[in-house]
């Protein structure tokens, strides 16, 4: 009954709500003019490489379960 923050998927989760929070924040700061260019930049890539962590999470945990499972990737 646990499907958030469960311990299977927790660092997945963390990394889910980072990207989350870094889109919002850059679209807050974009329409709130909070960030000159540099520090809208500056955010816009760390929500992408936070999303690139999320990516790759999924990835190694999908090829993980397929090399148990014993099905060839």
């Amino acid at each position: 009954g646990r499907y958030l923050f469960a311990p299977a998927f927790f660092w997945e989760d963390v990394f889910s709500m980072a990207v989350i929070a870094l889109h919002t924040a850059y679209v807050w700061a974009l329409l709130t003019h909070a960030l000159p260019p540099s520090g809208l930049i500056a955010l816009a890539l760390a929500a992408y490489a936070a999303y690139v962590v999320n990516a790759a999470q999924f990835v190694w945990k999908l090829r993980m379960a397929r090399l148990q499972g014993g099905v060839a990737a």
